[in-house]
């Protein structure tokens, strides 16, 4: 189940939903403290799970093919900022700002219960163009001018084209989908039972 609208991709069933739901359920139940060691352990192998297909994405990031139309230049300078050591601090490109930004989240909530694939950069500038890249195969965006590129100017506009670009996260994620969807449900299954014999014993 994707939605388009949204910078990611849900791809656990319904069924494993309403596992993942439970499995909070019981566990909270188990009167462990918040963030409990039965919670950080779901989540690394929902997280291991996933990691084929959120790796795939982060390949497909990191394969995009731009050309330029315009004033603008797809890549940022890579000098980075300088630091009060002297060193300078490396800005990624893109293309890498895109893939590293390429995240798993997990959540557990009544509404919100599910595990994405996200575009997750801390900068929302960068998460933008990704949307706008899969949804369209190309982003207009302001120039950037000065040292490292940092001041934006608003008034001169230019296009980013790419040649594989219309559809990316998506054409990347499909392939793995059912894949990712049997190994969740499969660790879901797996912490359904032992929790359940756990219980068990304790009674």
């Amino acid at each position: 189940m994707a939605s388009r609208n949204a910078p990611s991709l849900v791809y656990v069933d319904e069924k494993s939903v309403k596992a993942l739901q439970d499995l909070a359920k019981t566990i909270k139940a188990q009167g462990e403290k918040k963030p409990s060691a039965l919670t950080k352990r779901l989540n690394e192998e929902i997280r291991e799970a996933a990691e084929p297909m959120r790796r795939d994405i982060a390949d497909a990031a990191l394969g995009l093919n731009f050309t330029r139309s315009g004033r603008a230049s797809v890549q940022r300078s890579g000098k980075g900022r300088k630091l009060k050591s002297g060193k300078r601090a490396t800005k990624r490109g893109l293309r890498a700002e895109l893939s590293h930004g390429i995240r798993t989240q997990i959540s557990k909530g009544a509404a919100s219960a599910g595990v994405r694939i996200r575009m997750a950069s801390k900068d929302p500038d960068v998460n933008a163009i990704g949307q706008r890249i899969d949804r369209d195969g190309f982003v207009r965006h302001p120039t950037r001018m000065g040292p490292n590129w940092r001041a934006i100017n608003r008034e001169v506009w230019a296009q980013t084209n790419t040649s594989n670009g219309k559809g990316w996260f998506y054409k990347a994620a499909e392939p793995g989908k059912r894949d990712a969807q049997r190994r969740i449900g499969a660790v879901l299954d797996k912490w359904t039972r032992d929790l359940a014999r756990q219980i068990d014993r304790a009674a």
